[in-house]
């Protein structure tokens, strides 16, 4: 595998179409709003798929009932969240099923080997709010560009729809009052911290090449890095 797009919610997925052909696509947490509202369906459809979900059984839950696992033929769920704190787990493994699994589809937790390279790129006193390296990364869009830098060591990954929580999503969440109130939170905490981040992991992985298509303030000097900001210039 030497290339990776990431799809997030934000506005800037609406970019989808500047991705050129990669090996695999990256699904982030709840994606399927998303599908059956802006013609992703097609795009993906025979293409090699993955879904990357945070601990609520939600994003998958979705996915189930609008049959997009089936009809895109969905590889792998990864759940963010570390193999040695969820594996020993008898809780998580009675219930892996419900939460997560679908037939013929396997689940995998991030491993070992992610979570050695992020604790020690990203010790955990720099982020105290996310406690790095603890129970999995508190960004499932950071976790998927760890998940293509250090699991596949790919030479490209390309993101839209990671805007840094600086723009609303793609598909508003303003009539649902209870997500609304959460992602105010999440705008207030994260964007510097995500971007902190980003350019730690791009700085540690310079034989990976990371296009970063954003709504979002960010900027990076690094060779590996090339923004397009909408709205402006990198």
């Amino acid at each position: 595998m030497n290339s990776i797009a990431v799809l997030g919610r934000g506005k800037s997925r609406s970019y989808f179409n500047m991705i050129p052909k990669v090996d695999t696509y990256v699904l982030v947490n709840e994606m399927a709003r998303e599908i059956e509202h802006n013609n992703l369906h097609d795009k993906l459809k025979g293409k090699n798929v993955i879904h990357l979900v945070n601990r609520s059984p939600q994003p998958s839950k979705e996915m189930i009932e609008a049959g997009y696992y089936k009809s895109l033929d969905v590889k792998e769920i990864w759940v963010n969240c570390y193999e040695k704190d969820m594996i020993p787990n008898k809780y998580v493994n009675s219930n892996t099923n419900r939460r997560w699994s679908v037939k013929n589809i396997p689940v995998h937790f991030l491993s070992g080997k992610i979570q050695q390279e992020v604790t020690n790129v990203f010790p955990a006193d720099e982020h105290t709010n996310w406690s790095i390296g603890n129970t999995g990364i508190p960004s499932c869009g950071m976790a998927a560009l760890v998940y293509s830098a250090v699991e596949h060591g790919v030479s490209d990954v390309y993101t839209v729809g990671i805007d840094f929580y600086e723009v609303d999503y793609s598909l508003g969440i303003e009539n649902i009052p209870e997500r609304a109130s959460m992602e105010d939170a999440r705008r207030a905490e994260k964007p510097h911290i995500m971007k902190k981040f980003l350019t730690d992991l791009a700085e540690h992985y310079p034989n990976t090449n990371f296009h970063i298509c954003t709504y979002g303030d960010y900027n990076s000097t690094l060779k590996n890095v090339n923004v397009f900001k909408i709205g402006g210039s990198k």
